[in-house]
């Protein structure tokens, strides 16, 4: 038997973990700009399976999930120890795009990056990448690029506040100069008009987008428990909405299933289930799901539940990016 499919053997130790890094929309890059708020935005999400062997790893699954719009174009760049390319494309097929078969199963050496970029032309992509590690799983990081670009960005955030009162009024102009007196000396002229009234400060504007991070959670239910919601109920609601978000799942020395959906009035978003286990113990669990609102809006609940765990797991951290999409009209 082969090494590499072998988790543990007296002399080697090989680490396989399969994981899923979802759109999260946070901007927690190390990138120093921002992607522009008025960009649409592409949504995709990464499953990746690794096999570690010591200063060695081989990509076993590395696929891109739920790619919208169909439009978007997959880059694939790699850098460093065991690099077969620099930079490859992938057409998705169906919102998919498989790209472990671009590695050819030889594995990278640690110190390499692979880096998956996904847009569609005019919009803000999404920004994934994998730091190989000498004896550990790569390490993941999340983000943007900015339309055109294939360099990682911050993703964009909700508006901010209104900003500070405008300035003074100008002076009003001079009163009149009085009537003409009958057959008398020409009367004086009339005093300057009062200055104007300060003009009132500006109404805060819309927000198109939310982003929302929630306190941890212990799971203690197998039926569902309410673990995070945002409310949007309020005039100018209305709308469609497209929601994603993650949460780190587990318990420290067990294991168990986590499943976890939007759900809510108008709500629509498929189940995402994860697995963790005494060796890997803190794994990764996405959601997303798409909203749409009558005019008075409405409620997003985040709803998780456990099954065959030998003790409650804690949520990490759940957050979600809300991004308005549509106008109710």
């Amino acid at each position: 038997m082969s090494v590499w499919r072998v988790l543990v053997m007296p002399a080697v130790l090989a680490v396989v973990l399969i994981a899923v890094t979802a759109v999260s929309g946070d901007g927690k890059s190390a990138a120093r700009v921002r992607a522009s708020a008025d960009a649409p935005m592409t949504v995709a999400a990464v499953t990746h399976n690794w096999t570690v062997r010591r200063a060695r790893t081989r990509v076993d699954r590395l696929t891109v999930t739920r790619i919208s719009p169909p439009t978007a174009k997959v880059t694939v760049l790699c850098h460093g120890g065991g690099c077969r390319f620099g930079e490859r494309s992938v057409r998705p097929s169906g919102g998919t795009a498989k790209l472990a078969r671009l590695f050819s199963r030889r594995p990278l050496r640690a110190g390499a990056n692979v880096a998956v970029t996904v847009a569609a032309p005019g919009t803000t992509g999404r920004y994934f990448s994998f730091d190989i590690r000498s004896g550990a799983v790569p390490a993941v990081k999340g983000g943007c690029s900015a339309p055109g670009s294939l360099a990682p960005v911050g993703c964009p955030g909700p508006v901010g506040p209104s900003g500070p009162a405008g300035a003074p009024g100008a002076a009003g102009p001079a009163g009149a100069i009085g009537q003409r007196g009958p057959q008398g000396p020409q009367g004086p002229q009339g005093p300057q008009g009062d200055a104007g009234v300060t003009g009132a400060t500006g109404a805060q504007g819309p927000s198109d987008a939310w982003y929302r991070s929630f306190p941890d959670k212990v799971l203690t239910s197998t039926t569902g428990e309410v673990v995070a919601s945002l409310n949007l109920i309020g005039a100018g609601n209305g709308g469609s909405y497209v929601i994603s978000g993650e949460s780190i799942v587990g318990a420290s020395g067990a294991y168990g299933y986590v499943g976890c959906s939007l759900t809510g009035a108008g709500v629509t978003g498929s189940l995402s289930e994860t697995f963790f286990d005494s060796g890997t113990q803190w794994v990764m669990i996405p959601f997303s799901g798409r909203a749409t609102f009558g005019a008075g809006g409405g409620v997003i609940d985040l709803v998780c539940s456990r099954a065959q765990a030998n003790a409650n797991p804690t949520l990490r951290s759940p957050h979600f990016t809300v991004i308005k999409v549509g106008t109710l009209h």
